[in-house]
């Protein structure tokens, strides 16, 4: 069989179509609907959970979590809700920044947009995103830390 066959303009046309759209289907990160809602939940074992939500500049959101994570499974004190423990993360002279947010509260919830800086969140928050990318949220901790945590929120997001 003659393998120049296979080389016709078409062939190679169709071929260089195919692997852009699985690039570009591989690529694609979902926004959802305005208005819409989408629940994901963001495990305190790991720095920073890609909800896979795109952002845009401008956009509000409206963020709201519930649930319980631990940021020491040896510590009943290191158990909070989404508001956070007692004691700030990087405050203590044993376990130094950096932190998902520095000097916000261990095991509160907070987020960023893409590469931007982090922010606290808490139980609910709603605000104005001043950047566009995709949204990550995390159970503020030191960010070498996060094996020894369990538990995690549930989080519901929503874009206005």
């Amino acid at each position: 069989m003659d393998g120049k066959k296979f080389l016709k303009p078409g062939f190679i046309f169709c071929c260089c179509v195919l692997v852009v759209l699985l690039l570009l289907a591989f690529s694609f990160t979902p926004g959802i609907a305005k208005g819409a809602q989408k629940t994901v939940k963001v495990p305190a074992t790991v720095p920073w959970y890609n909800t896979r939500l795109q952002v845009t500049a401008g956009q509000v959101i409206t963020i709201q979590a519930s649930g319980r994570a631990s940021t020491l499974k040896t510590a009943k004190g290191a158990q909070s809700g989404p508001r956070g423990q007692k004691i700030k993360c990087g405050s203590v002279a044993s376990a130094p920044p950096p932190c998902a947010l520095n000097y916000a509260k261990y095991g509160a919830l907070v987020g960023k947009i893409g590469g931007s800086p982090s922010f606290l969140i808490g139980k609910k928050l709603t605000f104005t995103a001043r950047t566009g990318g995709i949204l990550y949220l995390s159970v503020n901790d030191n960010l070498r830390w996060y094996a020894d945590n369990f538990g995690g929120y549930t989080v519901i997001v929503t874009l206005q």
